[in-house]
């Protein structure tokens, strides 16, 4: 599983004077995606772009990229189940922009 990290951006803040040094979050718990019976058999993956929020809980889910159409509501369904402990910016709980890949094995 890939994570790829992008601070998030509060509308409205102004820009940081310094970079604040930003520990991502970390992977606590996982759901497997269910394959639906349309799907074509094989390997596929989904990746999920998401916000993991202060408390450590996906939100602002969206598929960023798939090779199978058919499997993009069950590996949203999946994720919205995953929990993190939540990104530190300068030692305080922040919300981060990630993007997950899901496999799903048909």
């Amino acid at each position: 599983m890939a994570i790829v990290l992008l601070p998030a951006v509060r509308s409205g803040a102004s820009a940081p004077q310094s970079k604040p040094k930003i520990d991502p979050p970390k992977m606590l718990s996982t759901v497997e995606a269910d394959c639906p019976r349309h799907a074509k058999h094989g390997h596929h993956v989904v990746t999920v772009g998401m916000v993991i929020d202060l408390s450590g809980l996906p939100t602002k889910l969206a598929v960023a990229k798939t090779d199978d159409p058919t499997l993009n509501q069950s590996a949203l369904d999946a994720v919205k189940q995953y929990r993190f402990k939540p990104a530190m910016a300068n030692g305080r709980p922040a919300a981060i922009e990630i993007f997950v890949d899901v496999n799903v094995d048909c």
